[in-house]
């Protein structure tokens, strides 16, 4: 019998029931003796606690916080061999955003050391919060094993070289209405709604991105509105993940460096029954 204590950390107590024919005078009777077993596991210091085959790490998750799309950023994640034999580590087809920059990396046996990433957001203009998959590759002596790292941020654009005229003459967005109210939803309606808004600056208007809450998909939306110039967004919800109160957010990302970043709300009942 053995006890694995892995993960494990702190006091534990476990109980082991045996049964047996022990009763000399009734053989033919049954015999329960239970046993506890208790102990404490003493956590290792600075111990990477999740595990990809021999790959230790920190985390499989990676968040950049938020970032201008001017610049570059770099993290790093602390990794360790956890075998016996040296790893070899390779990153796969990476995303256009994305970089390792010690790849491939080998550790040693129990070695540590650090994923360094490279985020580079100026090759793709993406904007707002974007999750990505960081494949790797993990070769060992007797086996090669596929891994998955996750990695999200939250991309703004960057407004700080505008001149003070540039800024008087850019681009404002203003919506018709900022909170919407749906009504009444059947369950396996779809609602369709659309989103009004207008330029009410100097100079055309950029619609960067469109993010909605689960259960809405975006249809189509105007990407360039001229000055005075009106635009829609085109959402359906999908009623088939109807709840009885819903609140959800839209959100919407312009080149309007005073409020690039505007949050419509809606509201709906659904129809259960």
């Amino acid at each position: 019998m053995e006890f694995n204590p892995e993960n494990r950390p702190g006091q534990f107590l476990k109980n082991i029931t045996v049964i047996s024919n022990s009763d000399t005078k009734n053989d033919y009777i049954k015999h329960t003796e239970k046993l506890t077993i208790k102990g404490n596991v003493i956590a290792e210091k600075n111990k990477l606690r999740s595990r990809i085959g021999d790959l230790r790490l920190k985390d499989k998750f990676l968040k950049f916080e938020k970032i201008k799309d001017s610049r570059v950023v770099i993290d790093s994640l602390e990794i360790q061999n956890a075998s016996v034999t040296p790893l070899k580590i390779v990153a796969g087809e990476l995303p256009e955003l994305l970089k390792i920059r010690n790849n491939p990396l080998l550790l040693q046996p129990r070695e540590r050391s650090y994923l360094i990433i490279e985020l580079d957001p100026r090759h793709k203009k993406d904007y707002g919060e974007i999750s990505l998959f960081l494949p790797l590759k993990l070769i060992s002596e007797d086996q090669e094993k596929e891994a998955k790292l996750r990695i999200s941020a939250n991309i703004e654009e960057d407004f700080s070289d505008l001149s003070e005229e540039n800024l008087q003459n850019a681009p404002r967005i203003s919506f018709t209405e900022t909170e919407i109210e749906m009504g009444k939803i059947k369950k396996n309606e779809e609602k369709k709604i659309n989103i009004e808004f207008r330029n009410k600056g100097k100079r055309n208007l950029s619609i960067r991105s469109v993010n909605v809450q689960h259960g809405f998909k975006v249809i189509d939306f105007d990407k360039e509105v001229a000055p005075d110039g009106t635009g829609i967004i085109e959402i359906v919800f999908q009623s088939s993940f109807l709840t009885r109160e819903m609140i959800k957010n839209i959100t919407v990302i312009s080149n309007d460096p005073e409020n690039p970043v505007q949050v419509i709300t809606l509201k709906g009942t659904g129809i259960i029954n």
